[in-house]
């Protein structure tokens, strides 16, 4: 992690040779910055972004702090699956999901499970006469794309706020969980209310 300003300086500096047009007004504020909002990076990672931001950039201006950390994500982070290759496996599952789609959900990645919505929902489209493979992958499809896109956004924000998203999303999950699990209240057919 970045724990120095000296380190920030040799970023800061770097930046100010490769960009001429980059004269921070005030570098120990700069750097103060820079130092605080890269602190989830390594030394070696904010240097690995900076070049390859300097060797593939073609405007001829600095980056910003989010372009640096785009740039460590797109470097550090694993080919996700496309859309479509998360769909061959949701329809993989869906074929098995009349008896089994708990054991069928579970072995979905997360991205795909969190796009899916819940067992129940393989279960309804393997048992569903009228299933419209291309009106359900389209749908899977885009909203795969939201979690992946959701989950970048959120992989790239500091620490703190994702754990904060972290404990936000386990706190609604727990409600979720404690209201699934409370008796279904129904109405009998015969039960009139008298309003006389």
């Amino acid at each position: 992690m970045i724990t120095t300003d000296k380190e920030t300086r040799k970023i800061i500096a770097v930046l100010m040779v490769a960009y001429p047009n980059y004269k921070p007004i005030n570098i120990d504020f700069t750097v103060s910055v820079w130092t605080d909002m890269l602190s989830d990076y390594s030394y070696s990672e904010v240097d690995m972004a900076i070049k390859a931001y300097i060797l593939t950039d073609t405007s001829g201006f600095a980056p910003a702090i989010g372009q640096v950390i785009d740039k460590i994500k797109s470097i550090t982070t694993p080919r996700q699956m496309t859309d479509a290759e998360a769909w061959s496996l949701v329809r993989k599952a869906i074929s098995d999901s009349g008896y089994n789609a708990t054991a069928r959900f579970n072995e979905l990645p997360p991205a795909c499970q969190r796009a899916v919505g819940s067992p129940s929902q393989l279960r309804m489209w393997a048992q569903d006469t009228e299933f419209n493979e291309n009106v359900v992958s389209s749908n899977f499809m885009r909203c795969y794309r939201t979690e992946i896109a959701r989950q970048r956004e959120i992989d790239r924000m500091p620490s703190e706020i994702r754990q904060m998203i972290d404990k936000v999303n386990n706190n609604s999950k727990l409600l979720q969980d404690k209201q699934a699990n409370l008796p279904e209240i129904t109405q009998d057919k015969n039960y009139k209310l008298n309003r006389e």
